[in-house]
Order: structure tokens, then C-alpha cells, then sequence
């Protein structure tokens, strides 16, 4: 059922004008969301992408999501760099990581992997 309402907002994204396009497309940015936490936690624990895909939300299916590929060890500046920036939903990852950059008083002259890397570090404590 969620394959089907997945290809019927398609469908209706595509055949709408702003802003009920732009509403539509945001719908579907939190089940995108979810689907990206999920593939990069599966990916960290060793399953393979395709399992993945099967038992991801239909809803949050996107083209890139295809593109994500496991990393070594803990690399969370390779999963930003390879997953979260191409993203349509990578402007909401991108507010996060400012926010905890500021509330972690790293100013811009840091290593960035050391940062994302200690940006993980917090996320895995979510």
C-alpha cells in the first residue's frame, strides 16, 4: 500500500504546479529522512544495500538512496560526503550539523573530519 501512495504523490508531484508540488515534496522529506538514518545505521552494522532497500520505507524512496555504500569504520565525514550532501532532504542535515558545530564552539578554520567525526559520535548518542 505505501509502494502505491508512494507512486500516486509521484504521479500527482508531477502533474501539480507550485505550491502544491513544493507541499507534496515535503511530505515525503521525513519518511526520506527516516529511510537515510536507516540505511546509514544498516550500513554501519554490516548489511548489504540491497537488503537494505527491500525494508526501507516505500515512502522515503528517492534515486539516491541507491548511492549509499558502506564505509570504513567510522568515517562520518565519507557519509556526509557520499550520502547526506547529493540528498533532496540534505539542506535539513546540513542545518543539523551548523547547529551542533556552534553548540560544540567549532569555528571554521577546524579539521572537518575531526568534526564530523565527533558530530557522529553525538548522533550515535541519539
Amino acid at each position: 500500500m505505501k509502494q502505491k501512495l508512494h507512486s500516486e504523490i509521484l504521479h500527482l508531484i508531477g502533474n501539480s504546479t507550485y505550491p502544491l508540488n513544493a507541499f507534496l515534496t515535503q511530505m515525503l522529506h521525513g519518511h526520506q529522512i527516516d529511510n537515510v538514518v536507516y540505511m546509514i545505521e544498516g550500513l554501519k552494522s554490516g548489511r548489504g544495500v540491497e537488503e537494505l532497500l527491500l525494508s526501507a520505507d516505500p515512502l522515503g524512496n528517492f534515486e539516491e538512496l541507491k548511492t549509499c555504500q558502506p564505509v570504513e569504520g567510522d568515517d562520518y565525514a565519507s557519509i556526509y560526503q557520499n550520502v547526506l550532501i547529493d540528498l533532496p532532504i540534505g539542506i535539513y542535515f546540513r542545518k543539523f550539523l551548523e547547529e551542533e558545530m556552534k553548540s560544540m564552539g567549532v569555528d571554521d578554520n577546524q579539521d572537518k573530519n575531526a568534526y564530523l567525526n565527533r558530530i557522529g559520535d553525538v548522533m550515535a548518542d541519539l
